[in-house]
């Protein structure tokens, strides 16, 4: 096996059995390499690689014939270092979220935020005279979401910022302050309020889940679904039929006791499971603020333990 080959499969079991984290920091690393792999090849032809058709347009014409570019345009990098700083903010603050919400919550809060940000940024700039020609792209919207939910759900949370130890919630202040900053002195203006975007989803996603309002749960719902009907697509395989099983009479004995005592078990009520994972819930609640008032290095050890294992089941 070659070098990149084992790489491309270190990549591919990475992607398919970590967390979300790991996935987007992936995804968006493996577009980055692959979009000036692309333009490398092209450029020998004396072509480049069409930005354009990936990243979102901020003119109403262009994006009504390239719609599919709100999704990828969080996906997309050019420059090197706006991808650098990007995955390491998400690796810092998603992990954060994810042992304090689990996985399944990650992806709904960047994928909310980027669109968010893409909207935000839509509107302003065709609002302001001759700024509707640029293009947006990055994962800083989505990021941003990450971040500013990771700050409103612990935001005395501390982080080893470089040698420093920092709480998040000024992290998470910094940000908006310095984006507020460039859309005023028109710096990245587009950039700046998708920046912004990201932030006010981050900062809803939290207050919302605080209340009793998932957001995650359709969108789960609309993934799960998609991933379902996509394997079935493209596995090949038809799903069985029900089949008929045909048995003898013959005398019963201790297993055949043991079978018909098993079928008349009553099966736990569904209101006893419901209760079961409200009294988890109410638990979580709890947890979550006290962090929010004292900072996670207050919980005690059965307090972190049971939040640790309730990441894992969500």
């Amino acid at each position: 096996m070659s070098v990149f080959s084992s790489i491309w499969t270190d990549v591919q079991q990475q992607y398919r059995y970590g967390n979300m984290v790991v996935r987007l920091i992936l995804l968006n690393v493996v577009v980055f390499l692959g979009i000036h792999l692309v333009d490398l090849l092209m450029r020998i032809g004396s072509m480049g690689f069409p930005l354009d058709w990936l990243a979102m347009p901020m003119n109403a014409d262009d994006l009504l014939y390239r719609a599919w570019t709100p999704i990828t345009y969080m996906f997309l990098h050019w420059d090197f270092w706006h991808l650098l700083w990007n995955m390491l903010f998400l690796f810092w603050f998603g992990r954060i979220l994810q042992d304090l919400l689990g996985n399944r919550r990650i992806l709904p809060i960047y994928f909310y935020g980027g669109l968010a940000g893409a909207a935000v940024a839509f509107a302003l700039l065709n609002l302001l005279p001759d700024q509707n020609s640029t293009i947006l792209l990055g994962a800083s919207a989505g990021v941003s979401a990450v971040l500013m939910a990771a700050a409103t759900l612990a935001p005395n949370f501390e982080i080893m910022l470089f040698v420093w130890p920092v709480r998040i919630k000024y992290i998470a202040l910094a940000r908006i302050v310095l984006d507020i900053i460039a859309v005023k002195g028109f710096v990245n203006t587009g950039g700046s309020v998708a920046h912004l975007g990201g932030v006010a989803v981050g900062y809803l996603f939290i207050r919302l889940l605080q209340n009793g309002t998932d957001l995650s749960l359709g969108f789960n719902r609309v993934v799960d679904g998609m991933s379902r009907l996509g394997s079935g697509l493209f596995s090949g395989k038809r799903r069985p039929g029900p089949r008929v099983a045909h048995r003898q009479p013959q005398s019963a004995g201790p297993a055949d006791a043991d079978r018909a005592a098993r079928r008349n078990r009553k099966p736990r009520s569904r209101v006893a499971v419901q209760e079961g994972i409200s009294d988890k819930q109410a638990r979580v609640d709890q947890i979550l603020d006290k962090i929010g008032k004292s900072g996670y290095d207050s919980l005690s050890k059965d307090e972190k333990e049971f939040l640790f294992k309730f990441s894992k089941e969500g």
